[in-house]
């Protein structure tokens, strides 16, 4: 009953803005082409209050408009992220735009996501680029989100469903693209901090200068987290550097790098979930890590008459220089991960509506365990693409790549075959006017196994090699839409995976193919803006994720709720005050390994957050944030085994208030 009443009352209350905002609507500038004073207008949305989000996003490799390509696409710019009263890219993922997120700890500075319906090991299965260099990792240790300073970030692009025929391996579920503060920024000096629950307190200073052909800027950012629960400590410390310079009136450089240090400590989970309900903060510390990371991304832009090229290079370092496991007895465990890639592409145009593209994407990992062994992959992978316009409306979108691995392992678990996969995507879209269209897309797909999932490497199992690890292969197809016009903003697609030899975490405590999956779903968003008084918005996930084969036929996959969605509403009753309301709802799921689905679920819940943004002065914004605001008690993340259960809370009520300056 509580529920119902809860979700009851958020819809009446989204409802109620929605018609005031209706009542009062006057006819906006339609979404189009990015044009150079959109950009200046995005770019000053970063830095001004009242700008909204823009709908458009550059959705492919290159900058096109989000009409014009058949994908599902979402953008959330700087602005959203500076007032969103959250503080690492997980929870700006979850609360808007509607990104599973799973933790096994009361931060989410290593938390895992999902899209389109994949349980465990889902951060395999979306790619995540910052400034085009990916941060996957070889292994099966989630992203680390802290090295990724909110206050840099631009914007973040969300791209939903497959996309390997263009990014390749790791873009099975889709892409997350984020892009850092460079052009178009004024002269200025931030600096603002925090304090919170919890022992929560954070301080940051950003500095960023232009001068004609040239841009520089610094930060520096610290944050600090007691934990909900008992021996949850986390902190991190970074600092970082953007230049860049206009080589000529047609090209550009750019370079990014970022350092810092991370100590994060993990609870021991529950046994039961009654057991996290009666008392979800005590615990004794399970495990611990202290990282290390650098991360370097550069790239050289240049534009002719009939075309434009861009080469992405980078390089990204994590280190767990003293990391441990505490279960039954303590193992040190030492990693050590080098990434390094180079990336050209070069699209030619043959007008505005035609063109063809391709490049190749090169990645080195160097993964060294320093108790066992050392790996190392080189992948190579040419790519293919292009556009043909039948008229105004219609037009074909086709891409092609092909992704080859070669894996040289160093230790006592021999030798691998080296890997490779083939994928393509087929694209119709219809472009009903600049701020409407409809298209159909099919994709051949394929991901194969990282190396933690050929070689389990856990330091408290038995190491167990997966030498005839099949990479997954399948289809997807899709059709769907995106609008965007007169403060109304939504998309919508209807979705069908099948992949063949889909890889996943057993009961036995090690990775295996676990047989043929189905994915049926849909992805809905639907919006509106009144200008600078109000919105309201809702965005829906539904999917279902079933096994058809093998030992597990008819089961569905674990960690995957049927229905999970996001409403929010904004308001501005005055001009120097903004109040947002975040409602989030997650349906109930089967715990991680749970293929028999003959164990307890993990039962839906729902949490409600706001926040409250005071522009006091130009130079002066201040906060006050409350997630989680009924202090539900949820699991985050449950998995079980033959003999035991792990659950996992998520954070309780959490209050934040925080000031920041600008010169």
């Amino acid at each position: 009953m509580k529920n119902k009443t809860a979700i009851s009352a958020a819809a009446v209350f989204a409802f109620a803005a929605y018609a005031f905002c209706a009542e009062n609507a006057t006819s906006t500038t339609a979404a189009g082409e990015k044009t150079p004073q959109v950009k200046q207008a995005q770019a000053k949305s970063a830095e001004t209050a009242p700008k909204l989000d823009p709908y458009e996003v550059t959705a492919m490799r290159f900058g096109d408009s989000v009409f014009s390509q058949p994908v599902n696409a979402q953008n959330i710019s700087s602005a959203t992220i500076s007032e969103s009263g959250l503080v690492n890219l997980p929870d700006i993922l979850s609360a808007y735009g509607n990104v599973k997120v799973r933790t096994t700890g009361s931060n989410t500075s290593n938390a895992e996501i999902s899209m389109r319906g994949f349980g465990d090991n889902s951060s395999q299965r979306i790619l995540v680029l910052l400034d085009g260099q990916r941060l996957n990792r070889l292994d099966l240790t989630a992203i680390n989100w802290g090295q990724i300073p909110l206050e840099e970030i631009e914007n973040v692009e969300i791209l939903r469903g497959t996309q390997t025929a263009l990014y390749g391996n790791y873009a099975e579920a889709g892409v997350i693209k984020i892009s850092t503060k460079k052009w178009n920024q004024p002269d200025y000096v931030k600096t603002g901090g925090f304090f919170g629950t919890y022992g929560e307190y954070s301080a940051y200073g950003r500095g960023h200068w232009t001068d004609g052909d040239y841009y520089a800027s610094a930060d520096v950012n610290y944050y600090h987290n007691s934990g909900y629960t008992d021996n949850s400590l986390n902190w991190s410390k970074s600092a970082g550097v953007n230049l860049g310079a206009k080589l000529s009136d047609s090209a550009e450089a750019n370079f990014y790098v970022h350092a810092g240090d991370e100590y994060i400590a993990w609870t021991r989970p529950k046994t039961s979930y009654a057991e996290m309900i009666a008392d979800p903060t005590s615990g004794d510390k399970s495990s611990e890590y202290n990282l290390n990371y650098l991360t370097l991304a550069g790239n050289v832009k240049s534009e002719t008459a009939n075309g434009e090229a861009t080469v992405d290079f980078g390089a990204n370092y994590r280190g767990n220089d003293s990391a441990s496991f505490s279960y039954g007895s303590t193992f040190p465990w030492e990693t050590c991960l080098w990434t390094y890639s180079v990336a050209p592409r070069y699209r030619h145009y043959f007008d505005d509506d035609r063109y063809v593209e391709g490049g190749v994407d090169f990645y080195y990992d160097d993964l060294n365990i320093k108790q066992d062994y050392d790996c190392e992959r080189l992948t190579a992978a040419p790519w293919l693409g292009g556009k043909y316009a039948f008229n105004d409306t219609f037009s074909l979108n086709l891409a092609g790549r092909y992704e080859y691995a070669m894996n040289r392992i160093y230790g006592a678990y021999g030798q691998y075959e080296n890997l490779n996969g083939l994928a393509a995507q087929i694209g119709l879209n219809a472009k009903i006017n600049d701020s409407w269209n409809v298209y159909f897309r099919f994709d051949q797909l394929y991901r194969y196994p990282a190396v933690d999932e050929m070689i389990n490497y856990d330091p408290f199992t038995y190491a167990r090699v997966n030498a005839d690890l099949a990479p997954e292969r399948g289809q997807n197809y899709e059709i769907g839409t995106n609008y965007s016009n007169n403060g109304f903003k939504g998309n919508l697609s209807v979705f069908y995976m099948h992949l063949d030899n889909e890889i996943a975490y057993t009961p036995r405590f090690g990775n295996s193919n676990i047989g043929e999956t189905n994915r049926f779903g849909a992805d809905v968003m639907l919006g509106y803006d009144y200008e600078k008084l109000c919105g309201v918005s809702t965005e829906w996930t539904f999917v279902s994720a079933k096994i058809i084969d093998g030992a597990y036929d008819g089961s569905r996959v674990p960690l995957v709720p049927t229905v999970m969605g996001t409403n929010r509403v904004w308001i501005r009753p005055v001009d120097f005050m903004r109040i947002d309301f975040v409602h989030q709802w997650t349906g109930q799921q089967y715990m991680g390994n749970d293929f028999q689905n003959d164990r307890e679920q993990m039962p839906s819940f729902w949490t409600i957050g706001v926040t409250a943004n005071f522009f006091i002065r130009e130079n002066l914004r201040a906060y006050v944030s409350l997630q989680n605001i009924t202090d539900e008690t949820y699991a985050s993340s449950s998995y079980c085994s033959t003999w035991s259960e792990a659950w996992y809370v998520a954070n309780g009520r959490t209050v934040r208030a925080g000031v920041e300056f600008k010169f």
